[in-house]
């Protein structure tokens, strides 16, 4: 599990629970966070994350973010943290399920095959974007199938601060007319197409209205 200042590998155990109180990584309210998570060979597995935003002790469904699913790889996503959140000392919980989803209710579920970890984390103030935004590097497939889901992600943005937004653009040709995409405003952002296009990503500080523009990708098909 990656996430800010959190790096922890872990085996699987026949316990099935661990928790783990350091390194206590800070994550500010109203920020977006990339985190990765590594998951073991032996069929699908999927995975969630609950953070106890109100601090009430319990992990609820409106505190649940899906991270997805895979076999042997690590899956790589976006935690948002609302601007909300209470500040202060909380708990994430991470799960992994065999072959199965992991929905908003099932941060408690007992499960046959599976992991679950828990971490003490900060939430802290946000602290706002200045000036121009890193943007980082996009990233995807290089070729897809015709209407099968792939992932267009960005790595390496200003991660940690308030007040970023992000646009995925795509176009049919590399200097051609590009065209925000709907629903496209996450760093790591789920899509697909029928047809060879470009892709890039926009990423704007809303407090100096400057923006930044990522490299362009070229999604062929397969």
């Amino acid at each position: 599990v990656t996430i800010a200042t959190l790096d922890n590998t872990t085996t699987c155990t026949t316990m099935g629970d661990s928790a783990y109180l350091s390194p206590n990584p800070i994550l500010n309210a109203g920020s977006n966070y990339p985190i990765a998570i590594t998951v073991g060979n032996g069929g699908t597995e999927y995975v969630a994350v609950w953070i106890d935003y109100n601090q009430n002790g319990i992990f609820e469904p409106s505190e649940y973010t899906s991270i997805g699913s895979s076999d042997s790889v690590t899956i790589n996503a976006t935690i948002a943290i609302p601007s909300t959140a209470v500040l202060g000392s909380t708990m994430m919980r991470v799960r992994v399920k065999w072959n199965t989803a992991l929905t908003a209710a099932d941060a408690c579920l007992e499960v046959n095959y599976g992991e679950t970890e828990d971490y003490l984390v900060t939430i802290a103030a946000a602290t706002p974007c200045t000036g121009t935004p890193t943007v980082g590097t996009a990233s995807a497939p290089t070729a897809v199938c015709s209407g099968v889901n792939f992932n267009l992600s960005l790595a390496g943005y200003s991660s940690g601060i308030s007040g970023l937004s992000f646009q995925w653009q795509s176009s049919s040709t590399s200097s051609g007319i590009y065209t925000n995409i709907a629903g496209g405003i996450t760093p790591i952002f789920s899509t697909s197409q029928t047809t060879a296009m470009y892709y890039k990503c926009i990423v704007t500080c809303t407090t100096s209205g400057i923006t930044d523009t990522s490299n362009v990708l070229n999604v062929t098909m397969n």
